[in-house]
């Protein structure tokens, strides 16, 4: 099962969070995944808008904290990423730091479909939507 769901039907571009037992938090697979859809969201004209969305009970918790204590999820790198601080910069600027600055680019209404928590990471991705729709 993919941590992450893309999908465009009739000029809707989907972006599905999809680690509802983690409460969609971040992990190294859904931010290359969310990446990469995100870039074709914004390169493709046959999108006119996109809606983030989580399965489960929440929106997105932000990083998994677990992962990250083990050092994986955003903080997994094939560098020596606790080397310099400048490393570690590198390594979030080329990971999760991406996807604001995507969502950013957009040209495109971007809609959040919040329900639950919104924490975190996750939160700074919903706030940079256009749009935030919230319910519990």
């Amino acid at each position: 099962m993919a941590d992450l769901i893309y999908e465009v039907h009739n000029h809707l571009a989907r972006i599905t969070l999809n680690r509802p037992k983690q409460l969609n938090c971040f992990s190294e697979e859904m931010i290359r995944l969310w990446t990469e859809a995100l870039e074709d969201v914004r390169d493709n004209d046959d999108v006119y808008a996109l809606l983030l969305s989580g399965n489960g009970k929440a929106f997105c918790a932000g990083g998994d904290v677990k992962a990250m204590a083990a050092g994986d999820g955003f903080f997994e790198s094939h560098e020596d990423i606790s080397s310099t601080a400048l490393a570690r910069k590198n390594s979030l600027w080329k990971g999760i730091q991406r996807i604001p600055l995507l969502l950013e680019e957009i040209d495109k209404p971007v809609v959040a479909k919040i329900h639950g928590a919104a924490v975190g990471a996750g939160l700074d991705m919903a706030l940079m939507c256009d749009v935030r729709i919230a319910g519990e």
